[in-house]
Parts: structure tokens; sequence; C-alpha cells
């Protein structure tokens, strides 16, 4: 369900627009998400969260990450976390 929102927002992404967003762990390994991840590896990844470890939502039983990247020719040094648990203060 969330791969049409990801084509979508690229799709619309002008110019060294940014675009972050929060989906389920499956876009990292799952089969039908490889289309998708072979996509956004041609934009500038600027940072990649896992949050599988965390119960980040009470009702849901969902594994999330979120990633944020710009549409650039430059590319960035990639920031991946794999969080174990939610900072309570400073950068993430």
């Amino acid at each position: 369900m969330y791969i049409p929102f990801i084509e979508k927002g690229l799709k619309i992404l002008k110019t060294n627009g940014i675009m972050c967003y929060i989906v389920p762990n499956k876009l990292t390994g799952a089969n039908y998400s490889k289309q998708i991840r072979s996509m956004l590896s041609q934009y500038s990844i600027l940072s990649f969260r896992d949050y599988s470890e965390i119960k980040v939502f009470d009702d849901a039983n969902v594994y999330p990450v979120v990633f944020s990247l710009k549409k650039t020719k430059q590319k960035f040094q990639l920031v991946f976390n794999y969080l174990t648990s939610i900072p309570t203060s400073g950068p993430m």
C-alpha cells in the first residue's frame, strides 16, 4: 500500500526537493519492494532510521523505518540509524 505513495512522491518531487516517509520495514527486504528500492537508489538518501525494535505505535503491529531523500545529482553520505529506544534529547 505504501509503494504507490512513494512513487507519486518521487514523481512530484522538484529538483533539490526533500521528501521523508515513514513506512513498514518491508521496504528493506520484501521481494515486492525490490523495484521501489531500485528507484530510491537513484536519489540522494539523506537518512534512514530503523525503528523495528521499538513499539512506536500502540495499536499497530508494524515495524517502521523512516527515510529522507533529496532529488539532486550530488550524492550525500548516508546516515543509517538502527534504534533500540527512542532518544529523549539531542539529534536523532
